[in-house]
């Protein structure tokens, strides 16, 4: 049998490793906007898609690997190698270039149907400098001009904007957009989808989570509501530090009404700051998100060592809320991306990642309640110490996160 240091200790080098995929991933915007009908048999769509996201292999095994990827061409710096679009094969080879992009985009009818295309304009940008892709008339401006206007242009910091416009469809019938590209990647997990319908079809503005694997209508409306509130419970259980932070303050409730407190101030704080965090542009600043993140990780910090000293049976519920205060902001980096930088407010979608993000805490809080009872109820002789246990190793790993991200945040400061 193994003791209890022993098994501390393979417990901690089993999670210490995770400690840099703690936090919440970016979101990977594209935009896609549907023009208005003047023709019952064509449909003209302009699509903002990461470069990455049509142009990477689906057996890419990361940058380290340096895989060949068509239309790049690899310079090394240093131990680093930087994948650059090949401006000359580009254009040299357009059409085949045409055809990677629609390879895994696509419209059909109700009947599976494939409508033809015709891809037109196309105009590539760097990320950092691209135009605004919200409407019709800002996607006309963005794709006017050369094709390069920035040369060399990096893969990863590239986004293509791109024209196209099939045939042989009907409004009248039911028309699905469908895209797999990026389907194999982890990534595609937060990509969210901004697509901008005509007038004439009175949907306005949907965001849409994921790839449209499975197609989206162009002629009804489906429920942002439902999408987000799905993707809202996803996002709780891919935040490590969230999560582990909500196992240490179940933890530290010794009572059940005390346990109520906390979580009850927890959510307000961060009901609060993930709407506001969600709908404001102070996000832009290169500091703030790193300074978040290395604030949740001190949060985690200091419950680990509440729970290591003593219970909080003195613990007020206005410290919970102020913690909560801080997770919001975390919570709120993906929404923001959404609102800010590509269509504005969106009530549904942002209620329904909320309410997601709530449903989600309320799963995992019935698990750890129903897990910490077995625990109790089992009163194994070496589980009298497991509380300290769960405490030293989460000081383990929030003194890694600290230091990961004081590493980050400090650059920005400077």
């Amino acid at each position: 049998m193994l003791s209890v240091k022993k098994t501390m200790l393979l417990i901690s080098l089993f999670i210490m490793p995770l400690s840099a995929f703690a936090h919440f991933g970016e979101a990977i915007t594209r935009n896609i906007i549907v023009e208005p009908i003047n023709n019952n048999d064509l449909i003209i769509i302009h699509i903002r898609t990461p470069a990455p996201l049509i142009l990477l292999p689906s057996n890419w095994a990361g940058i380290d690997k340096q895989q060949p990827i068509p239309f790049t061409k690899i310079e090394k710096n240093g131990t680093k190698a930087l994948y650059y679009l090949y401006e000359v094969d580009i254009r040299e080879q357009l059409p085949q270039f045409k055809k990677i992009i629609m390879k895994e985009f696509y419209l059909k009818t109700a009947e599976g149907r494939r409508l033809e295309y015709k891809v037109g304009k196309i105009k590539i940008h760097n990320f950092h400098d691209r135009p605004v892709f919200n409407n019709l008339d800002n996607a006309y401006l963005a794709m006017s001009g050369e094709m390069f206007p920035h040369n060399p242009l990096e893969l990863f910091d590239a986004v293509i904007d791109f024209s196209v416009t099939f045939s042989g469809a009907d409004f009248s019938e039911d028309i699905f957009l469908v895209s797999t590209a990026g389907e194999k990647f982890k990534a595609t997990d937060w990509l969210v989808n901004v697509i901008t319908y005509p007038k004439s079809v009175n949907i306005g503005v949907k965001t849409i989570p994921g790839t449209l694997s499975e197609g989206v209508l162009l002629n009804h409306s489906s429920s942002s509501f439902i999408d987000f509130f799905t993707m809202g419970i996803e996002h709780i259980f891919t935040g490590l530090d969230h999560m582990l932070f909500i196992v240490l303050m179940t933890l530290s409730c010794s009572t059940m009404m005390l346990f109520f407190k906390n979580v009850t101030g927890f959510t307000l704080g961060h009901m609060i700051t993930l709407t506001l965090g969600a709908t404001i542009s102070t996000l832009e600043g290169t500091w703030f998100i790193p300074m978040i993140e290395l604030a949740i990780a001190m949060t985690i910090l200091y419950m680990a060592t509440i729970n290591l000293v003593k219970r909080s049976d003195v613990g007020h519920w206005f410290v919970s809320f102020f913690i909560g205060l801080i997770h919001g902001f975390g919570f709120s980096f993906l929404m923001n991306k959404v609102f800010v930088q590509n269509q504005g407010f969106d009530l549904h979608s942002l209620l329904g990642f909320n309410l997601g993000i709530e449903a989600g805490q309320v799963l995992l809080y019935g698990g750890l309640i129903l897990i910490f009872a077995l625990i109790e109820w089992l009163e194994f002789r070496w589980l009298k110490q497991w509380r300290k246990g769960v405490a030293v190793i989460s000081i383990m790993i929030s003194l890694v996160w600290i230091y990961q991200r004081a590493m980050v945040l400090i650059p920005t400061l400077v």
